[in-house]
């Protein structure tokens, strides 16, 4: 939130940050042009007289009162009442009195209420106490070990955090998504210091650092390179299909996956012209092997927003935002099988976000916010809550999980089993 008057969430398209004014039920992102609609709960509240008069309770016919439902509450009321008279009142009375031979014996026709109410007493009488039932508590997939930042604009602070990178020496990089600032910590979290791949009109799209500490960086459609140490410029990568590179990751093997774009934004009324492509760079920045539609060419729908992992085998995990799947890849870009659909089963995501693969192979997604465990096969295994909303995920080479939400970060220590 910018303020408590003007509250922030971001878009579905781009991602950025929209501030709501506060009037109508849509906003339109400054960075990409969308339309989107506000959330419910960013839109005014309705008036308590509203609310009553959506409540009121409508006659059976305009200006009459069921009369036979009046007169069914009636007697069910009186009878209900007399009941418990009869059961608080007489029969205990009655059974006094009998005991002490001060009163005739109960009437024939009230003896069968007698008999049962006396043998409940007594049934409940016999019955020890019932224990409480013990709860065993789940325990946690997860631990946090490490946790910084906060919403600001200073050192240490953050506005959007959207990536985070880790070099060889246990460096972490936080990337902002507006402006493009890039933060650097040491392994205990202390800041170290910050450099700028972009303006401040310009946004951020992916982030990726290298063991050596040289910082990848997608923003105005281009890979850029930065010495992660000095923040100094070593040049950008080139490509043939010219800019419109997104999404980023790192092999272990040094190689870079990237995703380039042939049209990302706007009204799609077609898939002409619109594409989605893998690009993979070796080390040295020159173009290994281009997969054409990666994903639309298995689905025959675009693929606009795409989250990338890589196992310690070279295997790439691609998740489309809008297919609620995860596909995966050999190091050629070939095609090796689909996990999970839409859904609420065991196999089944509800969206999907930010991937890392742990060495065990099991798979870390952000979704709804926080992050799901899978195993190799996509079936569940665990949650992880989070503070925040869940932006990137990556290993360590401790194998500690690292979170970054829009304002801070977080270390993970994971069970291994």
């Amino acid at each position: 939130m910018t303020s408590t008057e003007h509250p922030t969430f971001n878009c579905p398209r781009c991602g950025g940050e929209v501030e709501y004014n506060g009037r109508g039920i849509t906003q339109r992102c400054k960075y990409c042009g969308t339309s989107i609609a506000v959330p419910q709960e960013f839109r005014p509240v309705p008036a308590p007289a509203t609310i009553i008069k959506q409540m009121a309770v409508q006659p059976d016919a305009p200006g009459q009162v069921s009369r036979n439902a009046s007169a069914g509450c009636i007697t069910g009321i009186i009878g209900f009442v007399v009941f418990m008279v009869f059961v608080t009142v007489v029969l205990p009375l009655a059974e006094m009195n009998r005991a002490m031979n001060s009163i005739p014996a109960i009437p024939e026709v009230l003896q069968p209420w007698v008999t049962a109410s006396a043998n409940l007493t007594r049934e409940a009488t016999r019955r020890p106490p019932t224990a409480a039932p013990t709860i065993t508590p789940t325990p946690a997939f997860a631990a946090v070990a490490l946790q910084f930042g906060e919403k600001g604009t200073g050192p240490g602070q953050f506005t959007n955090a959207r990536y985070s990178a880790l070099d060889g020496e246990g460096r972490l990089y936080v990337g902002e998504y507006a402006g493009g600032r890039i933060q650097v910590f040491d392994a205990d979290g202390k800041f170290l210091n910050q450099f700028f791949v972009s303006d401040k009109d310009s946004v951020l799209l992916g982030l990726a650092v290298d063991r050596s500490g040289v910082v990848y960086a997608a923003g105005g459609g281009d890979i850029t390179r930065w010495d992660g140490q000095t923040g100094k410029s070593l040049g950008k990568l080139k490509y043939s299909g010219g800019p419109g590179f997104g999404e980023l990751r790192l092999a272990p093997d040094g190689t870079l996956y990237a995703m380039w774009y042939e049209r990302r934004y706007g009204i799609f009324t077609s898939v002409e012209g619109a594409r989605e492509d893998l690009v993979h760079f070796d080390a040295d920045g020159n173009v290994i092997n281009v997969s054409k539609g990666v994903i639309s060419s298995i689905t025959e729908n675009l693929a606009l927003t795409n989250f990338l992992a890589v196992d310690g085998r070279g295997t790439l995990y691609i998740a489309p935002s809008r297919e609620a799947a995860i596909f995966k890849f050999d190091v050629k870009g070939k095609f090796i099988t689909r996990l999970g659909s839409s859904g609420e089963g065991d196999s089944q995501f509800r969206e999907v976000g930010a991937l890392a693969i742990d060495g065990q192979g099991r798979i870390f997604m952000a979704e709804s916010g926080d992050i799901s465990v899978l195993r190799p096969d996509g079936s569940r295994v665990g949650k992880i809550d989070v503070n925040g909303l869940a932006r990137c995920l990556h290993f360590d080479d401790a194998g500690a999980l690292w979170v970054t939400t829009d304002y801070g970060v977080a270390r993970y220590e994971v069970k291994q089993k």
